[in-house]
C-alpha cells in the first residue's frame, strides 16, 4: 500500500508471500512517497511495517524482520535513460557500375512491432566503396530490447543492402557482420569502435552516499510588517500558517528525509538581533533537526527580533561557503533555502558571490513572499543563460532556483515540486565536475 495524503490505497495483493514479485514505482526526488506492507493471513494481518521509498532507492537490497520470517527486497532501477553508446561504423560495399564516386549512409534502426521499425539514427553519407563515418552517440533506452537493424543506402536514396545485430554485438568494437539484399551479399558492415557511456543520476550518486545538508534563511526586513499585524508576512494566527512558515514546512518536510545528520542551519538577516544595537545582514537563530524544530524556533525568536532594512543577501552566500569549507565530507552537499518578501538591494557583490559558489557544493533555493518586485531574484535564477557577475565571469552551472510563493500559496505541495525539482541535477552537475568522484 502507499499513502495518497491520510488514506493508504492498495498497490499490489501477493498472494504467495514465497514467491517473487516484480512491480514498479516511480520515485521523484521532489515527493514523499511511504509504503505500507502488510502481512496478512486470511483477514488477519500478522504484521506490518512503513517504509519510505527513498530509503528503498538508497540501497539495492532490504530485509525486514517480520515475527515469522524475513521480507526481502530487492529494489533494481530502471536506468540508463541518460547514458548513451557511443559508435564507429565503418562498411565495405560492393556496387555497380559508377560514373562517379559512390555515396553512402546508414540508416539504425529497432523494431518497434511485428515488421515495424522506428529510426533511432542516420549517418551522414561516406563516398567509395570502403565507407567510414563519424562517431556519433545514440541514446542506450532508444536501442530496445531486440535486434538492431542497420539499411545502407546510397545517395539517390535507393536500399542498397541490410544485416541486424544484437545490442552485445553493436557494444563488441571488432564485429563484422555481412550486408545482405535478399540472399545476396552486398558488402560488410564493422563496428570499428563502441562504447557505452553510464550517465550517473541522482540515485546512483544516492546510494553511493550523498549526503545532503540544509541550511534556511530567514527574511526580518521591515517590509514585513511587525509580527503582531494581521497584515504582516510573519503573523502568527491561530487559524493557517504565515508564508514563511508554509514555506519551511513545504520544503523541509521533504529536505528531513534526505537529511541523515538531522541538523538544520537557521539563519536570519536584515533585522536586529535579540540583544544587539545594529542590523546583521546574517545571524545565527540556532540548529535543529527537523521541520517541526524549526517553526518551533522560528516562533521562539521571532518577537525578540526588531525588523529593519535593507534585503542584502550576499551574507547569507558567504556563510553557506564557510559552511562548506568546513565540512571535509566530500559527499556533503549544501541545500540553502532563502525566504523573503524584497529584492534583494546588494545585487552585484550576490551575483558574484553566487558564480563563486559554483565551486562549491551548494544550491540556492530562493521563496519570494509577497508581491515585490522580483526581477533581480529572476535573473539569479539563470534558467535562460548561465549567471553572469559584474565582472563578466559567467557562472559554471545553474545553482539558483526562485520561486515566488503567491503562485502556489494554495497548493504547498506544488511549492515544494518547484522550489525542488532542479536539485538533482544541480547535485548531479557538481559530483560529475569533481573528477576525484569514482562510481
Amino acid at each position: 500500500m502507499f499513502r495518497l495524503g491520510d488514506d493508504w490505497k492498495e498497490y499490489i495483493n501477493m498472494k504467495d508471500v514465497l514467491s517473487i514479485t516484480t512491480f514498479s514505482l516511480s520515485y521523484v526526488f521532489e515527493e514523499i512517497l511511504d509504503i505500507k506492507i502488510l502481512l496478512h493471513q486470511e483477514d488477519q494481518v500478522l504484521a506490518e511495517t512503513i517504509i519510505n521509498l527513498v530509503h528503498l532507492v538508497s540501497k539495492t537490497n532490504h530485509k525486514i524482520e517480520f515475527p515469522i520470517g524475513d521480507f526481502i527486497i530487492n529494489v533494481e532501477e530502471i536506468k540508463d535513460i541518460n547514458s548513451a553508446v557511443s559508435l564507429k561504423l565503418s562498411a565495405t560495399i560492393i556496387g555497380g557500375f559508377w560514373i562517379w564516386k559512390p555515396h553512402y549512409y546508414i540508416r539504425m534502426l529497432r523494431e518497434i512491432d511485428q515488421n515495424e521499425y522506428l529510426e533511432i539514427y542516420r549517418t551522414e553519407t561516406s563516398s567509395g566503396e570502403k565507407c567510414k563515418w563519424k562517431q556519433f552517440n545514440v541514446p542506450y533506452n532508444m536501442l530496445g530490447d531486440k535486434n538492431i537493424l542497420f539499411n545502407a543506402y546510397n545517395s539517390s536514396e535507393e536500399y542498397v543492402a541490410s544485416t541486424s545485430m544484437t545490442i552485445e554485438e553493436l557494444l563488441t568494437p571488432g564485429s563484422e557482420f555481412s550486408l545482405k539484399q535478399g540472399s545476396k551479399i552486398k558488402g560488410t558492415l564493422k563496428v570499428t569502435w563502441s562504447r557505452l557511456d553510464l550517465q550517473q543520476n541522482f540515485v546512483d550518486y544516492l546510494r553511493q552516499g550523498i549526503r545532503i545538508k540544509v541550511i534556511v534563511a530567514i527574511d526580518y526586513t521591515s517590509s514585513n510588517l511587525p509580527y503582531t499585524t494581521s497584515e504582516s508576512h510573519h503573523y502568527l494566527g491561530p487559524e493557517k500558517q504565515n508564508p514563511y512558515e508554509a514555506s519551511m514546512s513545504s520544503v523541509c518536510r521533504i529536505l528531513d528525509v534526505y537529511n541523515k545528520d538531522k541538523i538544520i542551519h537557521v539563519y536570519g538577516f536584515g533585522g536586529i538581533p535579540k540583544g544587539q544595537k545594529s542590523i546583521s545582514h546574517c545571524f545565527s537563530l540556532g540548529t535543529v533537526k527537523n521541520y517541526f524544530e524549526l517553526l518551533g524556533l522560528y516562533h521562539e525568536t521571532l518577537p525578540g527580533i526588531i525588523l529593519s532594512k535593507p534585503t542584502n543577501l550576499n551574507e547569507v552566500i558567504l556563510r553557506a561557503q564557510k559552511h562548506c569549507e568546513k565540512d571535509k565530507n566530500p559527499m556533503s552537499y549544501y541545500v540553502v533555502l532563502i525566504i523573503t518578501d524584497g529584492d534583494i538591494h546588494d545585487y552585484p557583490y550576490t551575483a558574484t558571490s553566487i558564480v563563486y559558489s559554483c565551486r562549491y557544493p551548494l544550491s540556492f533555493i530562493i521563496v519570494g513572499i509577497g508581491n515585490a518586485d522580483f526581477r533581480n531574484m529572476e535573473k539569479l535564477d539563470s534558467d535562460n543563460a548561465l549567471l553572469k557577475d559584474r565582472d563578466g565571469r559567467i557562472a559554471e552551472r545553474d545553482i539558483v532556483q526562485f520561486v515566488p510563493f503567491n503562485v502556489y500559496r494554495r497548493h504547498p505541495g506544488l511549492l515544494a515540486s518547484k522550489v525542488l525539482e532542479e536539485v538533482p541535477g544541480q547535485i548531479c552537475s557538481y559530483m560529475k565536475s569533481k573528477t576525484n568522484w569514482v562510481m
